[in-house]
């Protein structure tokens, strides 16, 4: 916030600035989305699901924001390419790219010995593929730009061990990956980092649930998708310009007690 001619402005933190947000048609994506927004980014909304992918755009666009939809599964290279040439299109460049899109198959996601080799097929090809193949076709973009910003969504799955075998080595491999992204494009001045959300409510929980994840985080209740969607504004703002290759627990402290025990339904 500054002053020009004794008025006040106030300077949008992603002003002037194109965002990709995967997996945005509801949840941590959505609000991720809608903060962008009113940080003055203009928002490229991407999901599989097409009826709460152009509901998130309307929602943007009610708050005075600018978004546009495009329906992409991120397991495929040309939904992916086509994704990054829209958005290239639509608002002339690209700064900020947000891999949120992911699947947890829960009951399917068993120890290995248990897991069937089509729900690890499909757990990698979203949650680790997706991000390398958004990362591949987004980043010659960003360099052309000038250099951007890549927050990559892990979990605390990547540092603690969980139940979900494939969701869990997904995760840890991502962590890994963007680490790697960071060192190979800092030169470029593309930054990547990536968020590690703990229990967040995303879903809706009812009260009775909420306090049952509370008496298993240090911080003494559940996260909410404002607590992400703050850190992932920082990352993807010039207020991070010496910030990459880190990761942020979004956690309540969960990862700074690993031995306590977890019993949650989903993390993320």
């Amino acid at each position: 916030m500054g002053f020009i001619g004794g008025r006040e402005v106030i300077h949008m933190r992603l002003e002037e600035k194109v965002a990709i947000v995967t997996g945005s048609a509801q949840g941590i994506g959505r609000g991720v989305a809608l903060h962008f927004a009113r940080e003055g980014a203009s928002v490229m909304v991407c999901d599989i699901q097409v009826d709460k992918g152009k509901e998130t755009v309307e929602l943007v666009r009610n708050a005075g924001g600018n978004a546009s939809f495009i329906e992409c599964d991120v397991s495929k290279a040309r939904d992916v390419e086509r994704m990054v040439d829209v958005t290239v299109k639509t608002f002339g460049k690209l700064n900020v790219l947000y891999n949120n899109a992911a699947v947890q198959l829960m009951e399917g996601d068993p120890p290995v010995d248990l897991l069937v080799e089509e729900n690890w097929d499909r757990v990698m090809s979203v949650d680790l593929k997706g991000p390398y193949l958004c990362m591949k076709y987004a980043i010659p973009s960003m360099i052309h730009a000038g250099g951007g910003s890549i927050t990559n969504i892990s979990s605390i799955t990547a540092a603690i061990a969980r139940k979900q075998s494939a969701y869990t080595a997904a995760k840890g491999g991502l962590l890994s990956l963007s680490r790697l992204v960071a060192k190979n494009y800092a030169s470029k001045k593309v930054r990547c980092n990536v968020i590690c959300p703990g229990p967040i409510d995303s879903r809706g929980y009812d009260d009775e649930t909420k306090r049952s994840f509370a008496k298993e985080i240090p911080i003494g209740r559940i996260g909410e998708i404002e607590d992400v969607s703050y850190c992932s504004v920082y990352l993807a703002s010039d207020e991070s310009s010496y910030v990459t290759g880190s990761v942020f627990f979004i956690d309540g402290g969960m990862t700074s007690c690993p031995t306590r025990r977890v019993e949650p339904t989903v993390f993320r």
